[in-house]
């Protein structure tokens, strides 16, 4: 998601990148749990929030 400006960023996107982390495998070869997935969001989330808090 780095790649993106704040603007850019929408709903559709965030789902996306919900998918793809729950699909795609770790550096270590194994499968992200629903939970790890559900606490990236969350930190993205919060720094939304701070963003708009600035």
């Amino acid at each position: 998601m780095g790649e993106y400006i704040l603007a850019d960023v929408t709903s559709a996107l965030i789902g996306e990148y919900r998918d793809k982390l729950l699909k795609t495998l770790t550096p270590k070869g194994t499968a992200r749990s629903p939970s790890t997935v559900v606490r990236y969001l969350s930190a993205l989330s919060h720094a939304f929030t701070l963003a708009v808090k600035e």
